[in-house]
């Protein structure tokens, strides 16, 4: 399968911000669609299903609607899910499909499916499928619905929207939804619990847009910037070693690295493949690819082996990495 997946508008687009009055960052509405759209595509992605995105996703350019209605068209993607949030003084999730024709057949149901799984996992309330002449849906020639996730003007909903565990929610209600229609098992990621005293932490941080960004711990947080190349990657663990290496960007796989005792990477030059592996546990690692999505978790150890051996995509640059022992 291959889904097309968009949030709205642009992050400058004038007018498309949470209020003030509820939400003194006045957080853009396309900061909201990314961060879900962002998510959704991930837990596709893990499941096997290829995803596109149809706006800009730097959100520098308010990508104008016929152009990404081309695209989902030209790509001969088999549904297109269009994500916004609302204004006008409401509360809660309400879905939209293009007439009363695709609202009583296929698309009505797989939109249904969405906004009540999404509802669900959220519990906000359901304001229901409905009937909306919009373009990215009233264009698109497959099975399309846009999903308004919440108020960014209503005292209720606008807390709620701007949080992370919110977006988790909804991008897990969503997913739901296309899975259960679809007849697709949800992708389980077992995680081997280690008791507290016997974690082993791993520290890393990247060299993104010309100095090193903060450290990251675990999964609290990834280690990079969304949109801006990584050319450098520093990692260590809190009881044993880490060795890592990377591959340049129409270069070649650089020499190791124990720990700090160097950096990974040529400053300047994008990385496209990183592979990891530590004396103690396994290091599971992913990579998420400039302006696309993340890629799935890896364990193994092999430039070789494109599958499991290294995370990233020769010739994609990489732009943010997660890492963890288990």
């Amino acid at each position: 399968m291959k889904i097309a997946v968009d949030a709205g508008h642009g992050l400058n687009t004038p007018g498309k911000r949470c209020s003030k009055q509820f939400d003194t960052n006045e957080t853009r509405e396309w900061t909201l669609n990314n961060r879900i759209a962002t998510k959704v595509c991930e837990i596709l992605n893990n499941a096997g299903i290829e995803t596109i995105r149809l706006d800009d996703t730097t959100g520098k350019t308010d990508v104008d609607l016929n152009t990404r209605v081309k695209k989902a068209n030209n790509e001969n993607v088999d549904y297109v899910l269009s994500i916004h949030h609302n204004a006008g003084g409401g509360t809660g999730i309400e879905t939209y499909v293009c007439n009363l024709g695709c609202l009583n057949g296929e698309t009505g149901k797989i939109a249904r499916i969405i906004n009540d799984k999404a509802v669900e996992k959220t519990g906000m309330r359901n304001r229901g499928v409905k009937i909306g002449d919009l373009a990215i849906i009233r264009d698109t020639k497959m099975k399309a619905c846009l999903i308004e996730c919440g108020f960014m003007d209503n005292e209720n909903d606008t807390p709620l929207i701007v949080t992370e565990e919110y977006a988790k929610k909804i991008a897990d209600g969503i997913t739901e939804g296309l899975f259960e229609y679809y007849s697709i098992n949800k992708p389980i990621e077992p995680t081997p619990e280690i008791p507290e005293n016997n974690k082993i932490n791993v520290v890393y941080q990247t060299y993104t847009n010309g100095r090193w960004q903060p450290n990251v711990t675990n999964l609290e947080d990834y280690a990079g910037v969304y949109g801006l190349a990584v050319t450098g990657v520093y990692a260590n663990l809190s009881n044993g070693n880490i060795t890592y290496k990377v591959h340049t960007k129409g270069g070649k796989w650089l020499p190791e690295v124990i720990d700090r005792t160097d950096f990974a990477g040529i400053l300047g030059k994008e990385i496209d493949g990183l592979m990891m592996k530590s004396n103690v546990g396994t290091v599971k690692y992913r990579v998420h690819i400039l302006n696309k999505n993340w890629l799935p978790w890896v364990t193994g150890y092999d430039e070789k082996d494109n599958n499991n051996g290294y995370a990233g995509i020769l010739s994609q640059t990489i732009d943010a990495i997660q890492i963890e022992i288990v």
